[in-house]
């Protein structure tokens, strides 16, 4: 009896141990999925997202994978249904786990005419943002940036006229994502500032005398915007996304200049459009 005894604790002993060496936790099953579905093997990556889901069913990054089988498979719904519970477990975070910031670097450029400025104007500017996603469909963001406000020269009549100016922007912009939060359509409304600065240079030559005088202004354009945006975001990876986006904004233009000018002031209210691309980084 004590011998059956013994051998039967053993045999107890060497499967606890054995099931405890061999046994997986949810990031093991949820690795391993990875790897499948980077295979194209959606089905088995499925099984083991989901075992990663009921070892840790507070983890929204199991449920966004299951999403993201379902949606390789074209099985949009149930996509939808688990990306949508991610969503919920996340709070503030993305569906994936992340907590919500990304970095851009941006390219705008702005079109459109404004009574001061007597017609249209082409304006890029080469800016830097930070977005913080505040839930699973919002999100803020804010951009600073310098304006190029472009050099200009031309001829007229034996004398030459240069422009040239820069400035910078800062922008703030509320954004209501349609689809996911990281990809897909959006919109909001945007505020922007941006004050530039310009120099005319006016070179006037006297040919009998065979000399030059060049004269200088200094001018400030000064404008305020808000309106609307719309954009879409087209996800490259878990971390990194692509975005598109246009806006129509109502801006208000202060243009001064100096006593070259007699003091000139003038102001003006107007529509101005812009259009930009920029490249995230999610973390």
């Amino acid at each position: 009896m004590k011998k059956s005894f013994i051998i039967l604790l053993s045999l107890f002993l060497v499967s606890f141990f054995c099931a405890s060496a061999f046994s997986a936790s949810s990031k093991d099953y949820y690795d391993y999925g990875k790897k499948l579905m980077d295979k194209g093997d959606y089905k088995n990556a499925l099984k083991y997202f989901s075992a990663a889901a009921k070892g840790d069913p507070k983890n929204p990054e199991y449920y966004n994978a299951i999403g993201d089988c379902f949606e390789a498979t074209g099985n949009t719904a149930a996509a939808k249904k688990y990306h949508d519970y991610a969503d919920k477990l996340s709070g503030g975070k993305t569906t994936d786990g992340q907590k919500g910031n990304e970095v851009k670097m941006e390219v705008i450029i702005f079109s459109g005419g404004m009574s001061s400025s007597g017609g249209d104007a082409f304006v890029p500017v080469f800016a830097a943002s930070y977005e913080r996603y505040l839930g699973p469909k919002l999100s803020i963001s804010g951009s600073i940036g310098y304006v190029y406000g472009g050099s200009q020269s031309a001829g007229v009549s034996g004398d030459e006229i240069t422009l040239s100016g820069g400035g910078f922007m800062v922008q703030g912009k509320l954004n209501w994502h349609l689809d996911e939060i990281k990809k897909g359509l959006f919109a909001g409304p945007n505020l922007a500032f941006m004050p530039i600065s310009y120099q005319y240079k006016e070179t006037t030559t006297d040919y009998y005398y065979g000399t030059a005088t060049t004269t200088t202004y200094n001018l400030g354009d000064t404008l305020i915007m808000g309106g609307v945006q719309v954009g879409y975001t087209y996800k490259l990876n878990d971390q990194f996304n692509l975005t598109g986006f246009c806006c129509l904004d109502l801006a208000s233009e202060s243009l001064s200049g100096d006593a070259g000018f007699g003091n000139m002031k003038a102001s003006s209210i107007g529509f101005l459009q812009f259009y930009g691309i920029s490249g995230g980084m999610m973390f």
